[in-house]
């Protein structure tokens, strides 16, 4: 399982899908076969969780499986950021 943690300009290999996406020179690719999912979470998200566990001792030696609301697939999420930009 991948998690992808973002955030506004995030650098690394979101950044630059981004930067493609909003690309004039944008080559197609065929990933409209691949049924993959993804799971994301923004970084605000991810930093309340793990103050949560830091504060709760009932959190201890469990293992939890976070996300925002929607997990894509790779071509839901070039899809929903081409249609964002």
């Amino acid at each position: 399982m991948v998690i992808l943690v973002y955030d506004v300009n995030m650098p690394g290999n979101f950044g630059r899908l981004i930067n493609w996406l909003s690309s004039k020179f944008l080559m197609p690719l065929t990933l409209g076969l691949i049924k993959n999912t993804r799971f994301l979470i923004t970084l605000d998200n991810l930093v309340d969780f793990i103050i949560t566990c830091v504060s709760h001792k009932k959190v201890l030696n469990e293992v939890f499986l976070i996300s925002d609301d929607q997990d894509l697939s790779t071509t839901q999420l070039l899809k929903k950021i081409e249609k964002s930009l």
